[in-house]
């Protein structure tokens, strides 16, 4: 998936780089617009939805731990003050979990792990060890279904 997301995103910057060149008569804006749009397409790959969350909300953590503002004055004559205040220990705990979470589920869904939503991950069932000798034929036949 990794090489077909580059290539679509890789196509997708051209043909917009292109149609940027025509409308525009420059080539610099083509290209400029090309390597945009192939950075916006190949930023917005959806089998790293799980990644991208997590970055989120370490991005969100570091925000509200980290930014403290007060803003006061006054304005023909009307008092204003706007301020953000230190963020509770119980938020900045919940956002890091979730953020494992993310990790996690990116983990599993990375390898092949995950079939849908996080409470039906894939187990291999049918392993075979220390197989050895000539021509070795295994028939088996994989019955996913629960009976």
């Amino acid at each position: 998936m990794k090489n077909n997301w580059f290539l679509i995103s890789l196509a997708a910057g051209v043909i917009g780089g292109f149609l940027a060149y025509i409308l525009s008569g420059f080539w610099q804006i083509g290209i400029v617009s090309a390597v945009l749009i192939m950075i916006v397409v190949l930023l917005s790959n959806p089998a790293r939805r799980y990644i991208k969350a997590f970055f989120f909300l370490i991005s969100v953590f570091l925000c509200l731990n980290k930014m403290f503002f007060k803003i006061s004055g006054e304005i023909l004559g009307v008092e204003f003050m706007a301020e953000s205040e230190h963020t509770d220990t119980i938020l900045s705990v919940g956002i890091l979990i979730l953020a494992l979470c993310c990790l996690l589920l990116d983990y599993l869904q990375q390898n092949d792990k995950l079939k849908g939503t996080i409470f039906e991950v894939k187990v291999n069932k049918n392993k075979v060890k220390n197989v050895k000798g000539k021509d070795i034929h295994i028939h088996q036949e994989i019955n996913d279904s629960k009976e």
